[in-house]
């Protein structure tokens, strides 16, 4: 029996993930909302954040210019992210779901326009839907 690799592949990193996601907050070595902008190291030298990844070990992935741990805000940020895009995927089921049955359902000229709107939307890569999203949304001061 032959083994789909990419599939199992993809079942790890999203079970990891939704583990992460479960167990994150427990796992945070700080409180991603602690701000330390002077860290004096071993040797008794000074540095100011940002720190840089790798090279502290109290802070694995480094800090941003307030001195809050990265690996923390990442791993308190992934379980409201996951709910986010969860949401989303189920808000995109349902319509997705309703605008396919209307469009299904008639076969007059509404279910032909809702058709043609389906493949205008379908012929559009999602990447450059999203960027033209963010560009509208963007505040052009």
């Amino acid at each position: 029996m032959r083994r789909n690799i990419p599939l199992m592949l993809g079942i790890f990193i999203t079970g990891f993930t939704i583990l992460l996601a479960v167990a994150g907050p427990g796992l945070a070595p700080k409180n991603p909302l602690e701000e330390k902008r002077v860290l004096q190291i071993d040797g008794g030298e000074f540095l100011v954040a940002p720190y840089p990844p790798f090279q502290i070990p109290d802070y694995p992935l480094g800090s941003d210019s307030h001195g809050r741990d990265v690996l923390s805000q990442i791993l308190w940020a992934l379980r409201p992210t996951l709910m986010l895009v969860s949401y989303v995927a189920l808000l995109r089921l349902a319509i997705g779901t309703a605008i396919g049955l209307l469009a299904g359902w008639h076969n007059n000229r509404f279910g032909k326009a809702i058709n043609g709107l389906i493949s205008a939307a379908l012929s559009m890569p999602t990447l450059m839907v999203a960027l033209a999203v963010v560009a509208l949304t963007m505040d052009w001061r």
